[in-house]
């Protein structure tokens, strides 16, 4: 899903110091897994808050 045409331009970019840092955002743990494997991923930013706890786990395991 992440080797879209799109992604696979945004990693050249970085790997070429076009752009500094590339986050994501909404991705589920594979997303995220297939994204450290093209390049380096500097943040996420999900949906949360005090009513929104479906991505508890996700984010426990990324602090770890």
């Amino acid at each position: 899903m992440l080797k879209k045409f799109k992604d696979i331009v945004l990693a050249e970019l970085r790997r070429q110091r076009l752009i500094d840092h590339l986050g994501l955002s909404n991705v589920t743990q594979k997303q995220l897994g297939d994204a450290h494997k093209i390049t380096e991923i500097v943040c996420i930013q999900h949906h949360y808050n005090i009513a929104q706890r479906a991505d508890d786990r996700f984010i426990d395991e990324l602090l770890m």
